[in-house]
């Protein structure tokens, strides 16, 4: 036996020792890696859903209280010239639930500040300080006047409409760029 045929041996044997020790362990080691990348890539499309899950009940609970404040602003306005009796009640449920309402209606905006880009959370604040308050406002002041003069009645006329009318596309327009800002929004269908 030469010493060539030695040496080749000995660096074969080396060589078998190092890669079977060598080779289990560089595997283990980047399994364990992959572990952690797989753990790390569940949690966030977990937290993603959680967010998207949330977003969706901001947009839910934000249109439901939005239209129970505004319906019942329009009951008022509109039977204060229809009907007194029901005008009567009408009033009694908006002054007995409109705080209740505005305030949920903020405090859900307020949510919004963690799951809707900031430009997003000013137009929501803008609707809630700019109109709903401006109209509930613009209500009182008006049951303090005397709907028998034409400048009154037209007035609340005017509410009414404002109420019914250019509100209701003011909030359909916010709700719509709010689902499409999250997109939330379905694709449109579009026909050739």
């Amino acid at each position: 036996m030469s010493q060539d045929f030695l040496e080749k041996v000995g660096l074969l044997v080396l060589t078998a020792l190092v890669t079977g020790f060598a080779a289990p362990f560089i595997l283990k080691r980047i399994e364990e890696r992959r572990a952690r990348d797989q753990k790390r890539f569940d949690a966030d499309l977990a937290r993603q859903a959680k967010l998207i899950d949330a977003q969706v009940t901001l947009i839910e609970n934000f249109a439901r209280l939005i239209w129970e404040f505004q319906l019942s602003l329009i009951n008022v306005t509109y039977y204060r010239g229809m009907n007194p009796d029901m005008y009567d009640q009408a009033r009694r449920s908006y002054d007995e639930r409109s705080a209740m309402m505005l305030g949920s209606i903020r405090a859900e905006i307020s949510k919004s500040i963690r799951l809707v880009p900031a430009a997003m959370y000013g137009d929501l604040k803008a609707l809630y300080y700019d109109e709903l308050l401006v109209l509930d406002s613009r209500l009182s002041e008006l049951q303090k006047g005397n709907y028998d003069t034409p400048a009154i009645r037209g007035a609340w006329q005017a509410l009414n409409h404002y109420a019914v009318y250019e509100l209701s596309e003011k909030v359909d327009a916010l709700i719509d760029r709010l689902a499409s800002t999250l997109g939330l929004k379905a694709a449109s269908d579009t026909v050739a």
